[in-house]
């Protein structure tokens, strides 16, 4: 018993000290070859803690990807910490679990809606602002997600229209119902904006939206000259 004990011990200490003496290109170049798709820049650093200055898949270019092994989340099956400056700046937890399935942890990002929209490739139409994403956990794949709890801030919203930015704050909560990620707005906002969208795998979304700002402020104005006359002259509906 006590042998079999050493053996184990002996086994863990060398594969921490494979771990933390291992430059990062080899665990990079093993990423790069199980991903043609994914374009890496200049690695530095070691395999437990490194940094990559650029990396790109498909049109989705991101700057300063940072790792590190954390122990304290390998107890919770996300033993990779990662940060990135842009497009979006963020800090998570990260894991495999069964098959593809990416496991997310203590997610905390921030971005702009028009670099946002870019990403997307969907026109920014003059807008911007910040956006906030807080997630608690989430298991996503290439069929969807399966889980997922947390919440998406909308920080500030800047436009040409008049009385866009009295729209934010509006904080909205996050879940997945049928593989699809949904978002419920919280109607406690300065114009009750209220309603349902969700996020198709094809990227495409639907759901609708109402907001009730008040009569003769300027988003009131803004919406009937766009939307025409409010419905009980009060409620503007948005469905897509």
């Amino acid at each position: 018993m006590r042998r079999s004990l050493w053996v184990v011990c002996g086994t863990v200490f060398f594969l921490v000290c494979l771990l933390m003496t291992s430059p990062a290109w080899l665990v990079t170049d093993i990423l790069a070859k199980q991903v043609p798709e994914l374009k890496l820049g200049t690695v530095t650093g070691r395999a437990w803690r490194g940094q990559i200055d650029h990396v790109q898949f498909g049109d989705v270019h991101a700057s300063q990807l940072q790792w590190r092994f954390s122990p304290v989340g390998l107890f919770r099956g996300v033993p990779l910490a990662i940060s990135i400056a842009s497009p979006v700046k963020a800090t998570a937890l990260l894991g495999l679990a069964a098959g593809d399935t990416l496991k997310l942890r203590d997610v905390e990002a921030h971005g702009k809606i028009a670099e946002l929209m870019g990403i997307a490739q969907l026109p920014s139409m003059g807008f911007d602002g910040g956006v906030d994403l807080v997630l608690a956990s989430a298991r996503l794949s290439s069929r969807g997600c399966s889980s997922i709890e947390g919440t998406l801030i909308l920080a500030s919203l800047l436009g040409d229209i008049d009385g866009i930015s009295t729209i934010a704050p509006v904080s909205a909560e996050l879940s997945c119902v049928n593989g699809l990620l949904t978002v419920l707005m919280d109607e406690n906002n300065p114009n009750r904006v209220r309603g349902q969208v969700q996020l198709m795998n094809s990227g495409r979304a639907s759901g609708n939206l109402t907001l009730s700002p008040a009569p003769g402020s300027e988003l009131f104005k803004s919406l009937t000259l766009f939307l025409g006359a409010p419905r009980n002259n009060a409620d503007f509906v948005l469905r897509f």
